[in-house]
């Protein structure tokens, strides 16, 4: 799994996408599938390292599987990324 943000985030909004992840995008040549995380900040909230006792419910969506080309620029890979993370439920900074 590859978390193109690069760190977590400290107010559960999606953060800039790095580059670092399309590159592994381009140079495997595997299908990439996004998912979407929810009730992470309520089970592990930012700067904890013990998750929270039970009753803390995360749900995962999964996207469809996409292949990127080796020639597809970065751009390309990281805007269709950030469209299935929004679509799938990742809350954009306002």
């Amino acid at each position: 799994g590859v978390f193109h943000e690069g760190q977590l985030s400290d107010d559960g909004f999606l953060q800039d996408l790095r580059p670092g992840g399309a590159l592994i995008v381009r140079l495997s040549g595997a299908p990439v599938i996004c998912l979407g995380l929810e009730g992470t900040q309520r089970a592990m909230p930012y700067g904890t390292y013990v998750p929270r006792p039970a009753f803390r419910r995360i749900r995962a969506r999964w996207g469809e599987p996409r292949a990127f080309a080796k020639g597809d620029p970065p751009e390309t890979i990281l805007g269709w990324v950030r469209e299935r993370l929004l679509a799938l439920g990742a809350i954009e900074r306002p």
